[in-house]
């Protein structure tokens, strides 16, 4: 079995040190063994390499970071039955963010076409009813606008 400093196991995932004893702390690596120093082994390798792939989205939201760090701190613990569940929660929540953000996509491209707005959306083609854009404010691509004229504050697409 292939043991490792704190300095190694960083050199080898390309973290600082800090990192691996933050990862350690925060229960998210399983304690090493001590000589004196940390003794790392493989698994804490591979568990550093899992953390940077997790944390490597930019935006994190939706309870997603929580289900995340739940994830990873049951494969730091070896309940890995449990660290799958928690991956298969967190696939089901994108994939409905992502169905989300195509709807929006759709609605937009819709808007910007000039195309007839849905059953219960009015407006001229610049314009979204304020309730529906507030649904899917995470396109960040759509943006507040109250120019002088509209006191409705209805929203515009840039």
């Amino acid at each position: 079995m292939t043991t490792y400093q704190t300095s190694e196991v960083a050199a080898i995932v390309g973290i600082h040190p800090n990192t691996v004893r933050l990862y350690e702390k925060s229960e998210l690596l399983p304690k090493p063994e001590r000589n004196g120093y940390r003794v790392f082994t493989d698994f804490h390798v591979e568990q550093c390499r899992l953390i940077r792939i997790a944390f490597q989205v930019e935006r994190l939201q939706n309870g997603l970071r929580k289900k995340i760090v739940s994830m990873l701190k049951a494969s730091a613990q070896g309940a890995f039955d449990v660290a799958l569940l928690r991956i298969d929660e967190s696939l089901n929540q994108l994939g409905r963010e992502r169905r989300n953000a195509e709807e929006a996509i759709e609605i937009v491209t819709r808007r910007l076409s000039c195309e007839q707005p849905p059953r219960g959306m009015r407006g001229g083609c610049s314009y979204f009813v304020p309730h529906a854009i507030r649904i899917r404010q995470n396109a960040a691509f759509i943006k507040k606008n109250r120019p002088c004229g509209n006191p409705q504050g209805r929203f515009l697409i840039r």
